[in-house]
């Protein structure tokens, strides 16, 4: 009899499906255009995307710290390199690196997101892929939340869950050297506002090379801001720190506020 875990329940094959879907836009194409080999499934639950990135030519390894979801996922896809790790321990840093890190439905669940995201840039050779659930703040922040105790959840049952923008400074300081949002989002109610709800979901690339794929936008690295200083001494602060950038980095970042308009 096939064991079952929270992550077979019906909100996970929803949300799943609304992933693959999107991913399918365009993994493809930057797995080609960008030649990458091999890919490292961070938090691989029971090993749903490990299946789909198999499905794409590439070569898998996938990790997960909880131990019994690494047993179940062994089972169903046999074929597949499964490792009980824990990507916030110093320890997975001996593993290969990887043309491409995945990192889908982890860190918003961690303690130490932000030791995770180190964590990942030391894994990877060139692409970052990460999905995470963002608190709606429009400043870099992280805010402590405690967790449901199920098997989806982080080991602690606590975690620290970073804004976007929060996020993306964390990307940036790891030393990925372009953070780019997506354009477009899956089709699934946790990727859009609503009346009742902020959004809810976020998906982000970070890349040690630079990317040219069309519904990608370049962001710029967020100031961390002094809450003390007003509005104005904010915006003068922006101003300096892309004065203070080599001019291939400005005309990206022009050209990527250009795209946006």
């Amino acid at each position: 009899m096939t064991q079952t875990l929270a992550f077979d329940k019906e909100h996970y094959t929803q949300i799943n499906e609304a992933r693959l879907n999107f991913l399918n836009q365009w993994l493809p194409e930057l797995i080609k255009t960008q030649g990458l080999k091999n890919v490292l499934d961070v938090g691989c639950g029971a090993g749903f995307f490990s299946r789909y990135l198999t499905s794409l030519g590439l070569k898998v390894i996938a990790l997960d710290a909880r131990s019994e979801n690494v047993s179940v996922a062994q089972k169903r896809h046999p074929d597949i390199k499964f490792l009980v790790e824990d990507i916030e321990s110093p320890t997975v840093k001996t593993l290969d690196r990887f043309d491409l890190t995945f990192c889908f439905g982890l860190l918003y669940h961690l303690e130490n997101p932000f030791l995770a995201i180190r964590n990942l840039y030391a894994l990877t050779e060139k692409v970052l892929l990460v999905e995470s659930m963002v608190i709606p703040y429009s400043l870099p922040v992280a805010r402590l939340v405690d967790e449901r105790i199920n098997e989806d959840q982080s080991k602690n049952y606590i975690a620290f869950i970073p804004s976007e923008l929060g996020l993306i400074k964390m990307l940036y300081s790891s030393g990925f050297r372009y953070v780019y949002l997506s354009k477009t989002l899956p089709y699934h109610k946790d990727f859009s506002k609503s009346a009742e709800s902020h959004r809810k979901r976020t998906i982000i690339v970070a890349s040690k090379i630079p990317l040219e794929v069309a519904f990608l936008q370049l962001i710029d690295e967020p100031a961390t801001i002094d809450p003390w200083l007003k509005n104005l001494a904010f915006q003068l602060n922006r101003v300096r720190r892309f004065l203070t950038k080599p001019w291939p980095e400005k005309i990206m970042t022009v050209r990527s506020h250009l795209k946006a308009l």
